[in-house]
């Protein structure tokens, strides 16, 4: 059945609880819970050191010193590079902080196959490229420092090390580098063209013209680099078979310089730029004053000095031809005769000349004991030689002092003239002295250059008239003249007209009567010219000969002078 009653009791109190329950919590899990903290990382910056073991007693800076022309230097010792936060390194920079000799100072480094770049310039060398510390510290370790001047400025090179990882850069550091200056010898090169292949050394070719000078130099160099002035030039003679005859020597001119030169040694002195110096010694001759110089070469040793140091020696070659075959001059005659008979000359060139002069040098009456020798002075020029069983023991005389020839020779001449028409003649007095024939003269040597020829072709004595009774002479004697040679004569000559009293067929001042004298000014080749010279003095004898000579004088050379004297009768009155 359902229950049809609903309770109708509704409780009117409320209960009070006399006591409060009490809840323990006891935990199943041991877990720590979950906490992310936020990291703050240091970063430290690379520390360089070029001196680890501090051996020079300053790291981590260094100290070292470059000495001039010793080659590049390395300026670090030991090098440790180290970083606790970070193990690369991207760059460094090395720095010349005072460059004072410009691009002859540098900065090298092998970076070998590290793979690190280098670039310098100026003065800052960089290394880039992201490598570990360790690579850059084989790289660092190889810095070196370079002056190629020739004169460097002497003050300390500091030299500034940084590296940088990339983030941060390290302390810099410091390579002081003192600078050792040395003195850099002067410097002589004799080829500086390197023409003949052998610079600093010069061939200067063959000597072969006995008696005159060579030059010796072509295009020589001398400088000092780090000296404004020079002190001392000298060649020397290497080897000197003709001895005192081999003479070297300079021209000195406006220089300043002074010059010795003893036993092959030339020496100049002074205080003068490099430039003074290549000027005299662009004037070196060598001479060898023999008439047969010992052939083979002759080497001259240059040397410069700039009062702290000398230079390398440089060497001049020359060649000294074998000129003992006459003849061996090209444009020379050269005549020789038989002892005692110097009158059979024998013409070993071209040929055979007797020569006249103004002063009777012409010798018809051949002495025994005398020996006559002629020979053209050294306007022409002329070389006499002196021969003595096929060797030349004296040297060759030029025309300037017959005194000083004779005394030379040591002996006593009979007669010595210093002829103004162009030749010399000697006569020895051989019973003045104990020489014997073999060391008579056996050849002289001539030149006649330009050839020249004067000649007197036809003589007119037809105005020519003659006192009898005072011997008086009056009018005037015609004469032409001709120049048979090539070349023409630009100098004045005389034409001298006399009585020759001696007859000899010269003119002799002293002896003859001088009827008249002409100067005519210059004559072209193969040209006459009509002389009408007027007559004046006195004759010793009524219708002797009258003789007419060009004198030509020493400043004209001719090659023939035998056809320089022409005679015609003198007319006597009616």
């Amino acid at each position: 059945s359902t229950p049809t009653e609903t309770a109708t009791n509704t409780p009117t109190e409320t209960p009070t609880p006399t006591s409060t329950p009490t809840e323990t919590f006891t935990p199943t899990s041991t877990a720590t819970p979950s906490v992310t903290p936020t990291a703050v990382v240091q970063n430290n910056p690379p520390i360089l050191n070029l001196d680890t073991d501090n051996s020079g007693g300053d790291s981590p800076d260094f100290a070292t010193a470059f000495v001039e022309d010793a080659g590049a230097l390395v300026i670090v010792d030991d090098v440790t590079l180290t970083d606790d936060t970070t193990p690369t390194i991207t760059s460094a920079a090395i720095t010349i902080t005072n460059l004072l000799d410009g691009d002859d100072e540098q900065l090298l480094v092998s970076t070998g196959t590290t793979g690190i770049s280098a670039i310098y310039s100026n003065g800052v060398l960089t290394l880039l490229g992201r490598y570990p510390l360790a690579t850059y510290e084989v790289v660092l370790g190889t810095i070196q420092y370079e002056n190629r001047s020739d004169d460097p400025s002497t003050e300390d090179r500091l030299i500034t090390f940084v590296v940088s990882d990339g983030s941060l850069l390290s302390s810099e550091v410091t390579s002081t580098v003192s600078i050792i200056s040395t003195n850099d010898s002067p410097v002589v090169d004799l080829d500086a063209d390197n023409s003949g292949g052998d610079s600093p050394n010069a061939d200067a070719g063959t000597y072969d013209m006995p008696r005159e000078p060579i030059a010796l130099i072509d295009d020589a160099v001398i400088y000092d680099s780090d000296d404004s002035d020079l002190e001392l030039l000298q060649i020397t003679l290497v080897g000197m078979p003709d001895g005192p005859a081999e003479v070297l020597q300079v021209d000195l001119g406006t220089s300043g310089l002074t010059s010795t030169y003893v036993n092959g040694v030339l020496t100049i002195t002074g205080t003068a730029p490099a430039e003074t110096y290549l000027s005299v010694l662009n004037t070196l001759t060598y001479t060898n004053e023999t008439y047969l110089p010992a052939s083979g070469q002759r080497m001259m040793e240059v040397v410069i000095g700039d009062g702290d140091s000398f230079s390398q020696s440089a060497i001049i070659t020359l060649g000294i031809a074998d000129v003992s075959t006459l003849p061996n001059w090209p444009g020379w005659t050269c005549l020789s005769w038989l002892d005692n008979q110097p009158q059979d000359w024998v013409d070993v060139s071209d040929t055979p000349t007797v020569f006249w002069d103004t002063f009777g040098m012409y010798n018809q009456g051949y002495d025994p004991l005398a020996t006559v020798a002629y020979a053209l002075p050294d306007s022409g020029p002329w070389q006499m030689l002196f021969v003595e069983n096929g060797r030349v023991p004296y040297t060759v005389f030029s025309g300037e002092a017959l005194s000083d020839l004779t005394t030379e020779l040591a002996r006593q001449p009979d007669d010595t003239y210093f002829v103004r028409d162009g030749f010399v003649v000697l006569q020895w007095n051989e019973t003045a002295t104990t020489v014997d024939d073999s060391q008579i003269f056996t050849y002289f040597c001539y030149s006649a250059q330009p050839y020249v020829d004067l000649e007197p072709t036809t003589l007119d004595t037809s105005n020519l008239m003659t006192d009898l009774d005072t011997l008086a002479v009056s009018g005037s004697i015609g004469l032409d003249v001709t120049n048979s040679g090539s070349a023409d004569i630009n100098n004045d000559f005389d034409i001298i007209f006399y009585e020759d009293l001696n007859g000899n067929q010269t003119y002799e001042a002293k002896s003859d009567l001088l009827l008249s004298t002409v100067t005519q000014s210059g004559l072209a080749a193969g040209e006459t010219v009509t002389i009408d010279a007027p007559a004046g003095g006195r004759m010793r004898f009524a219708g002797d000969l009258v003789h007419a000579f060009v004198d030509s004088q020493n400043v004209i050379i001719e090659a023939d002078e035998t056809n320089n004297i022409l005679y015609a009768q003198c007319s006597l009155p009616e």
